[in-house]
């Protein structure tokens, strides 16, 4: 798999703490459009309910999905050399054409519908 090969491209999107079934269901689609990873946070709604499901469109069977605690699997990808990203609004955070350059092996975090991405894991990603 490509995350056992360092040169091969690999795209995640980390979802941190949503919590409409919806909105999960709408990511899991855009996974699946880019050929990207998921992983969930724990505290983020359940992939596999039914709404989620059904607003993915079938996706969420289609794109391999992880859950588990956030910043350490962040953390983990940067060691290994994947960038991790994290969609803010915030003093200082670059949007995404001011990046230099997307490499190969990237994972964008998207966080919560109301409180946006936790402290734990911006302080797990490379970029804000």
């Amino acid at each position: 798999p490509a995350a056992l090969d360092p040169t091969a491209p690999l795209r995640i999107l980390a979802l941190d703490g949503l919590t409409d079934a919806g909105n999960v269901g709408a990511l899991l689609r855009v996974a699946m459009a880019f050929g990207a990873t998921v992983l969930c946070s724990a505290d983020c709604c359940d992939p596999f309910h039914s709404r989620a499901v059904r607003t993915s469109a079938g996706s969420a069977f289609k794109v391999p999905v992880a859950i588990g605690p956030l910043p350490d699997m962040l953390r983990e990808l940067s060691a290994v050399g994947v960038r991790t990203a994290a969609a803010v609004v915030q003093p200082g955070a670059r949007y995404l054409d001011e990046v230099e350059a997307l490499p190969a092996r990237w994972a964008l975090v998207v966080g919560s519908e109301h409180f946006g991405v936790s402290d734990a894991v911006r302080s797990a990603c490379d970029i804000l």
